[in-house]
């Protein structure tokens, strides 16, 4: 009967915090006037000519933070004269004024391209505007996540209780769906569009090695040490800057932030690494050898980049990111490339050469669009790689591999089915040739390999 008497008061308090906590996000994220000028000389938000709403300052955010302490001291028998039973109750309005705080911020993102110019590489004031935004939501929740042990906790060090402990995780446990929610909104709506945004700059980069002649056949007897390599003249550069442009100056993400973000451009750098290096065609023993070397160089060059854009004690081998696939696959590419199953060409019917190759132990880190891709080197002239196939639909290298892995939009089996339709295409399109090469010439090149890609591709399906 106690309990059920004061339930009116309960909801009448919860109430009044829940009001008191809501008041100051009125004054957040309010819009700009609009003059007409819009933002950087006119660019506004998508479709418009709006600029983009004001940010909250320092202030702020300490000034929101402060409301939260007095809500929660409220709990506190020495601070707020009220019963640590309250904690649950006053930390449900602290979520609810946190997952609004989240709406709010959401609806003040800047919702343009992130990068602009030719080789997109001028940074937008849209990605100004929301690494600005994700700084904010990085101290907010660093804020929330340390008022618990401060509220109940630290005051009574080095005389604290049970009760001090148990009350401060409560509390850490009632906020955590707060934290959750603007964790997940800087993910999804700030930083995996910045990661997505710095891949599709670094895009073009990797697919210069087709152009450069980085892995490329140099004059016979050439020494392969002397020879520039890719990855340390052209790719490390580039990486670097980018780490420098996520850590330092106006637009420097939190630390932890732009750790994340570097995870999923060290994923994707592993992964389209690999799939453009299955596309070199030819690639002899003096192409192999370089590749190999630029293997070694390029898994240290990220293992170093790794631990720059990550707090101190928190290391992320590379082995561990997006799950362990990215690398696994890197380092068996060092297989593939040595891989022998096609030297004698009269060793082994096709059907054995497939068999044997998806048995290897290595084979399953692989994709099958890298297998399928790199055995088109063996293959005869009139074999039409297959970003060169007309089934590909694309033009460059470079179009052919975003086909095939897209960051940040889509489960990876959509591309490696579309993958799959291209290798059987080019594998249809030698057979119709085949009569017309017969009577000319194939060239060199092992005329097995077309029935090896058809017989290994539902091989290497099968085992992934």
């Amino acid at each position: 009967a106690v309990s059920s008497g004061l339930r009116p008061l309960g909801r009448a308090y919860l109430a009044g915090a829940r009001a008191r906590l809501s008041a100051p996000l009125a004054y957040l994220f309010p819009e700009e006037e609009d003059d007409g000028a819009g933002t950087d000389g006119g660019a506004g938000r998508k479709g418009t000519e709006r600029p983009f709403p004001k940010l909250p300052s320092k202030y702020d955010i300490a000034t929101l933070e402060q409301h939260v302490r007095e809500e929660l001291s409220a709990a506190d028998p020495r601070a707020g004269g009220g019963e640590i039973t309250m904690v649950p109750m006053v930390a449900e309005a602290v979520v609810e004024m946190v997952q609004d705080f989240c709406r709010r911020a959401e609806e003040a993102t800047s919702q343009i391209d992130y990068y602009t110019g030719d080789e997109n590489t001028t940074k937008s004031a849209g990605c100004k505007h929301d690494v600005s935004l994700a700084g904010i939501l990085h101290a907010l929740h660093e804020s929330l996540r340390r008022i618990p042990d401060t509220i109940f906790v630290a005051p009574y060090r080095p005389v604290e209780t049970p009760l001090h402990e148990s009350a401060a995780a409560t509390c850490a446990d009632s906020l955590a769906p707060a934290l959750s929610s603007l964790r997940s909104l800087a993910s999804d709506r700030l930083l995996s569009p910045l990661a997505a945004a710095l891949c599709r700059r670094l895009s073009p980069l990797l697919a210069s090695l087709h152009h450069t002649g980085a892995y490329g056949e140099g004059e016979e007897g050439a020494d392969a040490d002397a020879d520039t390599p890719f990855v340390g003249t052209v790719l490390l550069p580039a990486l670097e800057a980018l780490a420098e442009e996520l850590l330092v100056g106006g637009g420097a993400l939190p630390l932890d932030f732009a750790g994340k973000v570097a995870d999923a451009l060290l994923v994707y750098v592993m992964r389209a690494y690999v799939s453009h290096v299955s596309l070199l065609r030819p690639l002899g023993e003096h192409g192999r050898n370089r590749i190999l070397r630029d293997l070694a160089d390029l898994e240290l060059a990220l293992e170093g980049l790794s631990a720059k854009v990550r707090p101190p004690g928190e290391p992320a081998p590379l082995a561990v990111l997006g799950g362990g696939g990215a690398y696994a696959e890197l380092r068996a590419l060092r297989h593939l490339l040595c891989w022998t199953g096609l030297g004698d060409a009269s060793a082994a019917r096709p059907e054995e050469v497939a068999s044997a190759l998806a048995e290897e132990e290595w084979a399953v880190a692989l994709r099958p669009s890298t297998v399928l891709q790199h055995l088109f080197a063996y293959g005869p002239e009139t074999l039409s790689s297959p970003h060169r196939s007309g089934a590909a639909g694309t033009a460059s290298p470079e179009e052919y591999v975003a086909t095939i892995l897209a960051p940040q939009t889509e489960e990876s089996a959509a591309g490696e089915a579309r993958a799959w339709k291209v290798v059987d295409a080019c594998c249809e399109e030698y057979r119709q040739r085949s009569t017309v090469a017969a009577e000319g010439g194939e060239g060199s090149g092992d005329k097995r390999v077309t029935e090896v890609l058809l017989a290994l591709g539902p091989l290497l399906s099968s085992i992934q």
